[in-house]
């Protein structure tokens, strides 16, 4: 008897009946090139973990250039702004003038979670064996990711696994076990 299917085949070899029990046999000789290739690509996860560390970084620079998604991150206080505009500039420390023109291009493109970039460039990963770690060595990146209630800083989530990266991650590993 011979099963198909388009991925592999299969021939089951029955002997005959001995004492009430049948005794089956597999014949794998037919793909048992494709199980050791499976098998193989299975103890070593580690490529497709770093497969999927590199989009999930792609992913968190998206989350930074989106400023939050799918929901967006709440805005900077004024006072934030007010100090990131008056820091490093000496005339308008003088002036101390948070109106007009100037005031208003300066507050308007301030990036949140991105004053100096440090942040959203320190996200790396390590891969190895079977874990993927994505993250930040930064002391202050999870005051940011999570909040912090009693210091009135709001949770602003740059580092999240969501739905589609879900999806992705099943993609990455179906393809590594499959060889495309």
């Amino acid at each position: 008897m011979r099963r198909h299917s388009a991925e592999s085949e299969c021939r089951v070899i029955k002997n005959k009946e001995t004492s009430g029990m049948f005794r089956i046999k597999i014949d794998t000789r037919e793909f048992g090139g494709e199980i050791r290739r499976v098998r193989e690509a299975a103890r070593n996860w580690e490529i497709a973990l770093e497969i999927f560390g590199a989009y999930m970084i792609k992913e968190t620079a998206e989350n930074f250039r989106q400023q939050g998604r799918p929901e967006k991150w709440q805005d900077l206080r004024t006072t934030t702004k007010v100090a990131r505009y008056l820091r490093g500039n000496r005339s308008r420390q003088r002036k101390r003038r948070t109106t007009g023109a100037a005031w208003e291009r300066y507050s308007a493109g301030m990036k949140i979670l991105q004053d100096s970039g440090r942040l959203a460039g320190s996200i790396g990963f390590s891969a190895h064996k079977n874990v993927v770690e994505i993250g930040t060595n930064l002391i202050y990146a999870a005051t940011h990711n999570f909040g912090d209630k009693r210091r009135n800083i709001p949770e602003r989530r740059f580092l999240q696994f969501q739905d589609a990266d879900e999806e992705r991650l099943a993609t990455i590993i179906e393809n590594w076990l499959t060889g495309e």
